[in-house]
């Protein structure tokens, strides 16, 4: 009698949202209440899919291409202009200092007599050399034995046309030229050797002055 009853009752179905009712009659069989409640269900769960948007496409997200930091690029240097008397292509017109030229020259052959060499004969080619490397490092600001394309006393020295086998250089900053002499020979080994070279015979000798009054000696010595 319980069984009969419960069959007879409203059958209500509520899914997110959605009310399925299904009112069956007395007379209905257990089997034809089942049909109804599976065909409820059916139908309630076409409806939810129906409400169910649809998937979003997939995006794709493309790492950004690294770009170099301050610290990473490279800085571009310009090289330094050539002033009066310096040519483009690292060539002089001519010492700025002649003076000065020949009072190293003095000091220099002075100091190989002493050890019973012979006297350097100063060279134009080599002097040309060594002028505009004195130039570099006066409108540069650096004491280099690097021109300003990287060139090494070899490649100065070939390059103004005098043929080299070898070459050797000193340089100086500060006061007169006699204080550069001085200081080559008593500074290294390496720097007396340039002035007392056994191999050489001519030699190249620049000067240039800067704005505070010192200035920046180059010598030159090369054999063939």
């Amino acid at each position: 009698m319980f069984q009969r009853k419960a069959l007879s009752v409203v059958l209500i179905l509520i899914v997110a949202g959605t009310g399925v009712a299904c009112l069956p009659s007395g007379g209905e069989s257990a089997g034809d209440i089942q049909a109804t409640i599976d065909a409820a269900v059916a139908g309630t769960v076409a409806a939810l899919q129906a409400q169910t948007p649809a998937a979003a496409p997939p995006v794709t997200v493309e790492a950004p291409t690294a770009q170099p930091t301050a610290a990473e690029a490279e800085p571009t240097i310009p090289p330094p202009q050539p002033t009066a008397g310096e040519s483009a292509t690292g060539g002089v017109s001519g010492p700025e200092r002649p003076e000065y030229i020949e009072r190293v020259l003095a000091s220099v052959n002075e100091a190989r007599a002493a050890e019973g060499l012979p006297p350097y004969t100063l060279n134009p080619l080599l002097t040309q050399a060594a002028q505009a490397q004195s130039e570099y490092q006066r409108n540069s600001g650096q004491i280099t034995h690097r021109g300003p394309d990287g060139s090494r006393p070899i490649d100065r020295v070939l390059a103004v046309g005098y043929p080299a086998r070898r070459a050797i250089e000193n340089i100086y900053y500060g006061g007169t030229p006699e204080e550069a002499v001085e200081w080559w020979l008593t500074a290294d080994e390496d720097h007396r050797a340039v002035v007392l070279d056994i191999l050489a015979s001519e030699a190249g000798i620049g000067a240039a002055t800067d704005a505070s009054g010192l200035t920046y000696f180059t010598l030159v010595v090369a054999s063939q």
